[in-house]
């Protein structure tokens, strides 16, 4: 056999690398032949935080609810009441102004009446419920619920809420608001003076 000379052979070595280069160089320029091993995982994981809140409030009207709702004179005889039915003043107006539907707990403290006769209550709004035809600030905003919100109570004791008062109110622009009538008797023998009572709306957000 002929034997290759050291210059013949280093001709021969360069050759290899310029073809075997040459050939990565068509590989990597080919759009049909799918390159492999680059990652060891082609799919990724991507985490988003939702968050929600859970408010409601009172509209703004041109009733204070800071001051005093009435202003009623203590009769002669028998007893006199005021109602926000004819809106004057106004109903309250609850929005529920978050982003998840509410139940609505309504508490109130005592009115401390020396009066064995005088009375204060409320009614929630639902289409004709508070013997009068009103309907509720926006249609369908609430749900019915079973038990007699939906008709006047007595808080002239005062009031604690164990169940919801207002079930799933929305929260959507059209269907969040509720409205709710207040109603005062004042008899004859009532003590003159300032008489108050504070209630206290709970929101709690439910779940679908």
């Amino acid at each position: 056999m002929k034997e290759i000379s050291n210059n013949t052979l280093g001709m021969l070595v360069a050759l290899s690398l310029v073809v075997s280069l040459a050939g990565v160089w068509v590989l990597l320029n080919q759009p049909t032949f799918p390159i492999t091993g680059l990652i060891t995982n082609p799919s990724g994981n991507v985490s988003i935080t939702v968050t929600s809140a859970t408010s409601i409030s009172m509209l703004a009207t041109p009733l204070d609810y800071s001051a005093s709702l009435y202003d009623i004179q203590r009769p002669t005889t028998g007893g006199t009441s005021n109602d926000t039915q004819d809106d004057n003043p106004l109903p309250l107006v609850v929005l529920n102004d978050g982003t998840d539907p509410v139940n609505i707990t309504i508490a109130a403290t005592s009115f401390a009446f020396s009066s064995a006769t005088s009375n204060a209550s409320f009614c929630i709004n639902y289409n004709t419920s508070c013997w009068e035809v009103r309907a509720p600030a926006e249609n369908s905003s609430f749900k019915m619920l079973y038990n007699n919100t939906y008709g006047w109570v007595g808080i002239r004791s005062g009031r604690t809420a164990t169940d919801a008062d207002i079930y799933y109110l929305n929260y959507t622009d059209t269907t969040d608001t509720v409205l709710i009538d207040l109603n005062v008797t004042i008899a004859w023998d009532e003590t003159a003076g300032q008489k108050q009572s504070m209630l206290t709306f709970t929101a709690t957000a439910v779940t679908e």
